[in-house]
């Protein structure tokens, strides 16, 4: 089975994102596209938008919007506003995506991880200083903080 097939197969087979593969970044919406670039299209395995599709099942929980295919790994990619206030609401989305992923989508979580697996890109301006105590929160958490995603 190719590598696109499997991330495909893994999002078809968990109940919560039946029907919501998309080929490419096309899980990701219009307005954040310009915040994801690919290095090399072809290694797009496709997305999905876990925001949107498990928002019916989790209406109040702090869900995480993309899981991305890149080269044979998984990117989980939150577009989000970056200030200091929005840390704690970032970690209670990572602690989500985590226990979700282990009890809902075994499937997803079994595939093998991009480097920086957990990325938080700003949807705006970046107010978090690289030497706060935020920025260490985030680095300790596992989270990534960019104001774009570069896929290589």
């Amino acid at each position: 089975m190719e590598n696109k097939d499997i991330f495909r197969a893994a999002i078809e087979n968990t109940a919560e994102l039946k029907g919501a593969y998309m080929e490419g970044l096309r899980a990701v919406k219009k307005s954040d596209r310009q915040k994801v670039n690919a290095a090399d299209t072809k290694l797009l395995g496709g997305s999905v938008d876990i925001d949107t599709a498990t928002k019916a099942i989790h209406p109040r929980d702090n869900r995480w919007d993309y899981a991305i295919s890149y080269n044979s790994k998984v990117v989980y990619a939150e577009i989000h506003p970056a200030s200091t206030s929005e840390v704690r609401t970032m970690q209670a989305k990572l602690q989500w995506l985590r226990q979700w992923l282990k009890s809902s989508a075994p499937l997803l979580d079994s595939i093998p991880k991009h480097p920086t697996p957990y990325v938080w890109i700003a949807s705006g301006k970046v107010a978090i200083a690289p030497s706060s105590r935020q920025a260490r929160i985030l680095a300790t958490s596992g989270i990534k903080l960019t104001s774009h995603l570069e896929l290589k």
